[in-house]
């Protein structure tokens, strides 16, 4: 059955065709000419709240300020009432770092503060000033653009950017404060000290807009600009970015009435106070274009409600219910679309298209595009419009059909790839299956014809139909859809709540879905507020289970905000990721729970993690009874306050009653202090627990259990011997003995000739007589007093015998003293011995006879055969002693 064809639809502008098509009858019950509108692009919802300049009759309606949100089809999705200033202005902007990111309704008030909503309208926590100059002086002008804000405050003419509404960073351009104040000086009630009504010196601001520049037509030619905010005054053009500020003298017939600038910024279109059109595109002179309207009653037309640009090609301009189309060229052609009933409209630009919102219908204006034109085009007779008319005749049983075919020959593809082209644009269905239908037709003509291309097409189809649906109201175009991609339309139809519907595209196209299952999953936790927690719970893991990947914990956090924090606890059971899991738990004060899950998870960083957020609350107990939990926690937690914080743990072992392991941190401690309580240090002293003192407290803590006596005793007596070498020190004014051990507070008088404290030392401590002699003899051999060495193993026997001293000697390579003491050794076998490490072979030799040592007899032959004559002749009893085999 043949469909009809668009053409009829069609007008004609300047050699192009542009298409007028209702989308929707609009089941709201607004008066645009009443409201302030803001409309989201790509088909998005529509915000409206009523205008606080038009005058209402009382009882018609209510006067109290409210934002409602609607679809596209005019279904109400949130009511909004405002009770926070007056709005100065509002708009959608993207929420998200992506295309396809939430789209949120900005409403900033007039002391400078942002207020950002969400669809459902739910106010979301972020909410910013633009800075205390803006809330003193409040704002003369504003707007927003896709992801920030730009303001003029009324007093001193500052511009503020901010170009993030999610992160919100308002920024003073004071490179363009001057030129501001040039332009825009102060009105002469500000200087007066009256409240400003509102209104620039002699209404200079016109206006003012915001975009990202891709091909500037403000500057010869693009230079890497990334945004930039255009400033009407009067006939010039003042030019903001991050860096520059830059006016432009316009040259117009008289001051500017209105200015719009195109989504990528290549093109602008100024309309003058007298009635006529400039455009200016990027690196292309200022021509101008007349427009054939009555200028009023003086020479002055009246100023467009609104100036928007039709994709690249052409602009819209509206005065209250009339609104004309001109063609951005030397053509002067002029489009018509008012409406015969005078019905209020408010026109929404697209990068593509053009919407027309009225009381009654949404409607959209796009040109149309190349393949739809060649498909359709009356009399055209390109390779699209011959497949399609092939299949109308095939069908009808008509043999034109086949003179269509032959006309066609090799250009098979290209009108396959026309028809597929103009079906994806078309925005009837039914012509979108005959013009798929068609495409189809044509394949089988083609040997080698690939139908991917028809089956991505057919597809997309689908998806596009699905989200233009009456019931879900995203009229997007297919550029439009491209530019979002899928996965942004998913974001888009999850933000709506359109779950399912985009779960099920997900599907089709192969898409990952744990990010609309994952919203879904947190918008139900906000819709279930009266179900029980484990009901909700079993719901969303039943659902969710085949998706490993998901984060429960997100979903946790959102039920914990909504006052679930039972439903929240559950979930985080499902959550996989301990280091997702943790800092809820404790956002949430569970600390035990965050614990046992750190501790599974063998991660030491998050038991640190869950053990210094609970030391931070200040609540000791509540962190040692955590610590006694689990012996990891433990270990770590002594680990941590050995190194950082010793009197944490001295206190945890106070509060746990432990002995040993506060008298071990005090020995620890006590030998690192230093041995006085106050020390200098470049002249200034410090105070520190001194070393006796931390030796008594471990003592004291040693002795609580009589099976460490033992440690109890070794601790005071070095309490003991502290308290001497600090006394000692005072007696001889020498500060060396105080850091030393016995031994070498001992070697130390005895080096420094002090014999009689070194033996007071001694005997006060009961060091061994052979510990002593030891230490007496190297002390005596290090100073190189060997007479003093021999006086000393003079006075009595050696304890030890004179072994030490054979050592000694031999140790500082005094072989002449050693055998001094070597002829006392009582073994002669020793005497041997030592002979030999001295080198007197001879002597040797004769205590070898006398030990009758076989094997040291021998060792000694084989010296002696090595030496051979430089040996001296023994006497014949020792060489047979020595030689016999």
């Amino acid at each position: 059955m043949a469909v009809a064809s668009p053409t009829y639809e069609w007008q004609e502008l300047s050699s192009r065709f542009y298409h007028r098509r209702e989308l929707y009858e609009l089941s709201w019950d607004v008066d645009l000419e009443k409201h302030l509108v803001a409309a989201a692009g790509q088909g998005g919802p529509i915000a409206v709240t009523r205008d606080d300049r038009k005058i209402v009759l009382l009882g018609k309606s209510s006067t109290r300020p409210v934002i409602s949100i609607y679809n596209a089809a005019g279904r109400k999705l949130a009511h909004v009432p405002w009770t926070k200033g007056r709005i100065v202005s509002f708009d959608w902007v993207n929420g998200g770092a992506t295309a396809g990111g939430e789209q949120l309704l900005a409403v900033l008030v007039d002391d400078g503060e942002v207020y950002l909503y969400n669809v459902q309208g739910e106010q979301l926590p972020l909410q910013f000033s633009m800075g205390e100059e803006c809330a003193h002086e409040g704002v003369l002008a504003s707007c927003f653009w896709t992801s920030g804000l730009a303001i003029i405050t009324k007093i001193t003419r500052t511009l503020i950017v901010t170009t993030s509404l999610s992160l919100p960073n308002p920024v003073r351009m004071e490179h363009a404060a001057a030129t501001l104040q040039q332009l825009l000086p102060l009105p002469d009630n500000l200087h007066s000290g009256l409240e400003d009504d509102g209104k620039v010196d002699g209404e200079k601001l016109v206006g003012m807009v915001a975009y990202f520049q891709e091909n500037n037509f403000a500057v010869d030619e693009f230079d890497g600009r990334t945004w930039a905010v255009a400033v009407a005054v009067e006939d010039s053009l003042i030019v903001v970015d991050e860096l520059h500020c830059d006016v432009h003298d316009l040259n117009l017939d008289s001051f500017i009435s209105r200015i719009a600038v195109l989504p990528n910024s290549s093109r602008m279109a100024v309309v003058s106070k007298r009635g006529t059109l400039y455009f200016r595109m990027a690196e292309e002179p200022m021509r101008d274009l007349f427009l054939p309207f009555p200028l009023g009653e003086g020479e002055e037309s009246p100023s467009p409600d609104q100036l928007l640009w039709c994709a690249d090609d052409a602009v819209l301009l509206r005065w209250g219910t009339t609104v004309v189309m001109v063609a951005a060229d030397e053509s002067h052609e002029v489009l018509d679309f008012t409406e015969e009933d005078n019905e209020a409209v408010v026109l929404v630009q697209e990068p593509d298209s053009v919407r027309f919102i009225s009381n009654l219908k949404h409607e959209l204006l796009h040109p149309v595009d190349d393949s739809t034109a060649r498909v359709f085009g009356v009399g055209s007779t390109s390779p699209g419009a011959l497949l399609y008319d092939a299949l109308e005749d095939f069908e009808d049983r008509n043999v034109r059909s086949e003179t269509h075919l032959r006309s066609i020959g090799s250009q098979m593809q290209e009108a396959i790839s026309d028809c597929i082209g103009a079906a994806l644009n078309d925005l009837e269905i039914r012509r979108q299956q005959r013009l798929l239908r068609a495409a189809s037709y044509g394949h089988a003509f083609l040997a080698d014809a690939s139908v991917q291309s028809f089956r991505d097409a057919a597809l997309t189809l689908r998806v596009l139909g699905a989200v233009r649906r009456y019931d879900v109201a995203i009229p997007i175009t297919y550029a439009q859809y491209r530019t979002l991609t899928p996965n942004g339309l998913l974001e888009r139809l999850a933000y709506v709540h359109h779950h399912l519907l985009a779960l099920r595209i997900a599907t089709s196209l192969g898409l990952p879905s744990e990010h609309v299952l994952q919203h879904w999953a947190r918008a139900k936790v906000t819709r279930s507020q009266g179900l029980p927690a484990e009901t909700i719970r079993s719901q969303l893991v039943e659902r969710l289970q085949h998706c490993p990947g998901l984060s429960y914990a997100d979903i946790a956090e959102d039920a914990y905000h909504h006052g679930q924090q039972e439903l929240a606890v559950l979930l985080l059971e499902n959550e996989v990721r301990a280091a997702k899991q943790i800092p809820l738990l404790l956002t949430m004060g569970q600390d035990a729970e965050a614990l046992d899950r750190a501790v599974e998870s063998g991660d030491t960083d998050l038991v640190h993690v869950v053990l210094l957020h609970v030391k931070d609350q200040g609540n000791q107990q509540r962190l040692f009874e955590l610590v006694e939990r689990h012996f990891m926690a433990l270990q770590l937690f002594v680990q941590y306050c050995r190194a950082a914080e010793p009197d944490l743990l001295k206190a945890f072992y106070d509060a746990t009653q432990q002995t040993e392991a506060p008298a071990l941190l005090h020995l620890e401690e006590a030998f690192v202090a230093p041995p006085r309580p106050d020390i200098t240090v470049g002249g200034i002293t410090k105070h520190h627990g001194s070393r006796a003192h931390l030796l008594k407290l471990s003592a004291m803590r040693w002795s609580q259990n009589k099976d460490n006596i033992f440690q109890a005793k070794a601790c005071e007596e070095a309490v003991a011997l502290t308290n001497r070498l600090l006394e000692l020190e005072e007696k001889t004014g020498q500060p060396i003995f105080a850091d030393s051990s016995l031994a070498d507070a001992i070697r130390t008088c005895i080096v420094t000739g002090n014999h009689k404290q070194a033996q007071k030392l001694r005997s006060d401590f009961k060091m061994a007589d052979k510990q002593f002699y030891w230490l007496k003899i190297r002390s005596l051999a290090s100073t190189g007093d060997w007479s003093a060495v021999e006086a000393f193993a003079k006075e009595r026997k050696p304890p030890g015998g004179y072994m030490p001293f054979v050592e000694v000697c031999i140790e500082n390579d005094m072989a002449s003293e050693a055998a001094k003491y070597i002829a006392k050794l009582p073994d002669a076998r020793r005497r041997a011995e030592q002979y030999e490490r001295i080198g007197d072979l001879q002597s040797a030799a004769e205590a070898a006879v006398q030990a009758k040592d076989g094997e040291l007899a021998e060792r000694l032959r084989n010296a002696f055969d090595a030496l051979g004559s430089n040996l001296d002749r023994l006497g014949e009893r020792a060489v047979e002693a020595v030689r016999r085999p």
